[in-house]
């Protein structure tokens, strides 16, 4: 997932002052939209882990 490398790199690198915590949710929203392809809270929630 190479999408979400480039975008944990960036937002580390960009954003140092983000919490481990909300970086990770943060980035789990942004793996669920890449899986599932459409921008709707339902289908955000089923691609969640």
């Amino acid at each position: 997932m190479r999408e979400a490398n480039i975008l944990q790199h960036s937002l580390h690198q960009y954003c140092p002052e983000l919490h481990l915590k909300r970086l990770n949710s943060l980035m789990l929203a942004s793996k669920a939209l890449i899986e599932c392809k459409t921008l709707t809270l339902t289908e955000l929630g089923r691609n969640l882990p």
